[in-house]
């Protein structure tokens, strides 16, 4: 009697783990997308400023430097949003 009594007990604390964990990775998950939206804005304001660093007469870059760096950002962001994306189907 004790021992069904522990064994169900066992098994409702269980259970209620496993609901826990399934909140905590939809709670990671959601944490994960915010991470991916925040990273999408900064790339999109990169883009801004990539226009801004072009020459309206020729087309031509006012600082070539500088854009190669904003350049060189936006490829890590985009990376980044990658790798928060494979995360989140890890989950």
């Amino acid at each position: 009697m004790i021992k069904d009594k522990l064994m169900e007990k066992t098994e409702h604390m269980r259970g209620r783990l496993i609901m826990e964990n399934r909140k905590d990775k939809q709670n990671i998950s959601n944490e994960l997308e915010l991470l991916k939206k925040d990273n999408e804005e900064m790339r999109l304001r990169l883009s801004a400023i990539e226009l801004l660093l072009v020459d309206e007469n020729n087309g031509r870059s006012k600082d070539p430097d500088l854009s190669n760096a904003v350049q060189g950002l936006s490829t890590q962001i985009s990376s980044l949003i990658q790798d928060i994306d494979s995360l989140n189907d890890s989950l």
